[in-house]
């Protein structure tokens, strides 16, 4: 909660409006969630960035109190490993917001600094026109785009599959030497292989097309 307390406050600063701060259910786990729309309307960059980036510098402040409680609890000590575990998986928690490739307060800021609204959308849009555009006012629309932009979308998207791709196959991995301990390679390949068909299967069902569906707060 003081992770989204840091960025409602930080847009209020900078003359926005928060009209929602609370919890919401994101399976499997209640998600505490601040509605700061309003940051895309600021004029500078800075301003934007630096709202995406509150909740995560306010989120390491929090771990200060523990860090302490750690540095003086003794040697060797049930209440120093509490302390070390806290800190260690909180900081981990607090900068894998950074990470662009996921939607959270690193996409948020490298979008915001490039001056994108959807780094992801307009990556995958740009993607798609590159490899159907057979008609002229295809190839127009391309040639249309920025030099910047064209670079953004070129490294973007490359590096966001090398991530997804790459961590799910370290995942694999990971998986298939624990399937070993209950069962022969070949079952365990197998049921990774089952397993990566159904992934892919349910990420087609979503990026079906449907109805309009109400826009519901992010998480941030």
């Amino acid at each position: 909660m003081l992770h989204q307390l840091g960025h409602g406050l930080t847009c209020k600063y900078f003359g926005g409006t928060v009209t929602e701060i609370g919890l919401m259910w994101r399976f499997p786990m209640l998600v505490p969630y601040c509605k700061t729309d309003d940051m895309m309307l600021f004029a500078t960059r800075r301003a934007r960035v630096a709202t995406a980036f509150a909740g995560m510098f306010v989120g390491l402040l929090a771990l200060l109190p523990l860090l302490g409680w750690w540095a003086l609890a003794p040697a060797h000590s049930l209440s120093r490993a509490v302390a070390a575990g806290l800190v260690l998986f909180g900081g981990l928690t607090a900068l894998s917001n950074l990470v662009p490739f996921l939607q959270l307060d690193g996409y948020q800021m490298l979008s915001n600094s490039l001056g994108v609204v959807d780094l992801r959308a307009e990556t995958r849009r740009y993607w798609t026109k590159l490899f159907t555009s057979r008609a002229a006012e295809q190839r127009a629309e391309l040639r249309a785009y920025r030099s910047a932009d064209r670079w953004i979308y070129m490294i973007y998207g490359p590096a966001s599959v090398a991530f997804y791709v790459g961590g799910y196959l370290a995942l694999c991995f990971l998986w298939f030497r624990q399937l070993e301990h209950w069962m022969s390679p070949l079952p365990a390949g197998l049921l990774l292989g089952l397993e990566t068909v159904l992934i892919l299967a349910l990420l087609g069902l979503a990026r079906r097309p449907r109805g309009a569906t109400a826009i519901r707060p992010s998480a941030g």
